[in-house]
């Protein structure tokens, strides 16, 4: 004779099933950081391709005029502007003096993008930096001919905010700051040599330090250069200004 037994059907009770919940929270909670730095990581990647690529419009320029550097204000607007490829064509007629080196993508990094995707429009640019008062203030333009130390003279670094340009010095009243964009301490800097380094900053609050010209700054430091020794200073050792 065959037995039929009653199978008995399982099933979570409410303790059980907020202990899984618990468990789900925690790994989730540890494998968010690990996430978010390797999806920084990945940005910081493709924001030296940018950076590189932003080197090869560098030399473009250059090239075709006799070796000077841009000036931040080129054809009345920002450098990051005068060098890119139309993207507005019902801009003003100023549009039509774009040198159209590289799509303007090029000059956004992806960092800042994500902080505020409205950045993703910006025909100026947005995170990269320009030294202008070294390199190309306007009234000063700089000849890469001049250049002491191509490989340790900025030419590109980053910051969070949207402005084009930055002092070689610290200042707490001002915007025209460079800042940490990836992660809390790492930004990209573009050398006149047009190779890219990543560099860490001991204070992200001021990655300058407080090492002035004529010595060489603390690792993990960028040094600070004011204006006068930013025109001519042979005997500088920061990245600022490295011209004879």
């Amino acid at each position: 004779m065959r037995k039929n037994f009653a199978k008995k059907r399982k099933t979570f009770t409410l303790i059980e099933l907020l202990v899984v919940i618990a468990i789900i929270a925690i790994l989730a909670g540890m494998l968010l950081p690990a996430l978010k730095k390797a999806r920084e990581k990945a940005r910081q990647i493709q924001c030296a391709g940018n950076q590189r690529q932003v080197g090869m419009v560098f030399q473009f320029y250059l090239s075709d005029y006799k070796d000077y550097y841009p000036p931040y204000n080129l054809f009345g607007q920002s450098w990051v502007w005068g060098l890119t490829k139309v993207t507005n064509l019902a801009a003003d007629n100023n549009q039509r003096k774009k040198l159209g080196y590289a799509p303007a993508n090029v000059f956004r990094c992806p960092s800042v993008v994500a902080l505020d995707p409205a950045n993703k429009t910006s025909d100026h640019g947005t995170g990269y930096v320009y030294p202008y008062m070294t390199l190309g203030s306007g009234f000063y333009l700089m000849n890469i001919k001049r250049c002491t130390e191509p490989s340790k003279q900025y030419v590109v670094l980053e910051t969070t905010n949207s402005t084009n340009i930055t002092y070689g010095y610290y200042s707490s009243s001002t915007v025209y700051q460079t800042k940490p964009t990836h992660s809390i301490k790492s930004l990209n800097i573009l050398f006149s040599d047009w190779h890219v380094e990543n560099f860490t900053a001991n204070n992200p609050l001021n990655p300058y330090g407080g090492t002035w010209s004529g010595t060489v700054p603390a690792k993990g430091t960028l040094g600070q250069c004011a204006w006068a020794v930013q025109q001519a200073d042979p005997n500088t050792k920061t990245g600022w200004c490295k011209f004879k």
